[in-house]
């Protein structure tokens, strides 16, 4: 049985006429007459009584009716339901990261003041959020650069070193990283960032004396306002907005230089939409915006 037999059953139904059915399915008679036949055929009973020139539909018709319709409700209902649910697909775009992006807060209304008819969903790939969702983007670091199409670059920016407020070199126009040796120094967990601090500290020709390790970064730098040691950030993916929030010195160290590259990944098989080309665009715009003179 096809969706089409039902739909021309039910205009039968409607118009009580073959001929009025015909001519509102833009159909000829005899088509519309022998897909009656199979239908009555595949169902093995008639769903019309013939009185005069009329068909009037019986029992068996009017139970028959009474589902199709119900299924064509079902079936528009799920279709509509589908359209809306590509359509949210399509105006939102959920984004992974592993590297924060400053002000996030700021970053985010600043995105929506923009582009209000977008949703931005962000958290960490394995969290429970992206569950069983394919991811649009993803935020990456590398402290080399990456030539591939999934790469799509946001900028490149500076590791520099973050001293209290109150420290002897705060206020000095050139430090050398070999100057705080002796330096309690906060780290965060053990991964790309935390290897690059160390590796500057190595090349600067000492091995740093890890005071405290935090996981959020917000917290080291609260430990480094209250003079608690040093550490190393980026110059805008942990330091932007933060000097609204915590007093520090960020200096860049003469003797020792490093940076790492910021990109949006697009996952493999995954075509950005509209809306992530939006995302990624602003959030190239923003990183730009960014770039600190110290």
């Amino acid at each position: 049985m096809e969706s089409r037999q039902l739909q021309y059953f039910l205009a039968i139904a409607s118009c009580g006429s073959m001929s009025k059915a015909a001519e509102i399915l833009h159909i000829s008679q005899p088509a519309l007459s022998s897909a009656l036949r199979n239908l009555e055929k595949e169902i093995g009973q008639k769903l019309f009584d013939r009185v005069g020139k009329k068909l009037v539909i019986n029992e068996n018709g009017r139970y028959l009716a009474e589902q199709a319709r119900a299924a064509f409700n079902i079936l528009n209902e799920a279709k509509r339901t589908i359209q809306d649910n590509e359509e949210k697909n399509r105006r939102s775009v959920r984004c992974s990261t592993n590297i924060p992006m400053g002000n996030v807060g700021a970053m985010i209304s600043g995105f929506y003041e923009k582009h209000p008819g977008i949703t931005i969903s962000m958290g960490y790939a394995n969290s429970p959020q992206f569950e069983n969702r394919a991811l649009d983007m993803e935020l990456v670091s590398s402290v080399v650069k990456i030539d591939d199409e999934n790469h799509i670059p946001l900028g490149k920016e500076r590791i520099l070193v973050v001293l209290p407020p109150d420290h002897d070199l705060a206020d000095a126009q050139d430090i050398k990283l070999a100057d705080l040796k002796d330096e309690p120094f906060l780290f965060s967990n053990p991964g790309e960032f935390r290897a690059i601090g160390e590796a500057m500290c190595q090349e600067a020709g000492f091995s740093p004396y890890v005071a405290m390790e935090m996981q959020l970064y917000s917290e080291i730098m609260s430990l480094v306002e209250n003079g608690l040691g040093c550490c190393f950030a980026g110059e805008f993916t942990w330091l932007s907005g933060m000097e609204n929030t915590y007093r520090f010195a960020a200096k860049q160290p003469s003797d020792v230089e490093r940076h790492r590259y910021l990109y949006v990944r697009i996952p493999e098989h995954r075509t950005p939409t509209e809306s992530t080309w939006t995302f990624i665009n602003y959030l190239q715009d923003y990183a730009d915006s960014l770039k600190r003179s110290v």
